[in-house]
């Protein structure tokens, strides 16, 4: 993650990705407390990075 805060072109490209997520899992809705700590959020936003949602990742080996 430093690697790519540290490159300014990955930073910004990383920012861009970032902000495109949280619009997308707002889905139109105001961006309060009570929409972003609801685990459909996070899944969302998850996704939308490229990280499987908590209910499919491994819970250990």
């Amino acid at each position: 993650m430093c690697n790519v805060l540290w490159d300014g072109s990955k930073a910004g490209d990383a920012l861009t990705s970032t902000i495109e997520a949280v619009e997308t899992a707002l889905a139109g809705s105001a961006l309060t407390r009570d929409v972003v700590k609801t685990q459909a959020f996070t899944d969302v936003v998850l996704a939308a990075v490229g990280v499987p949602a908590k209910s499919s990742r491994s819970s250990g080996p």
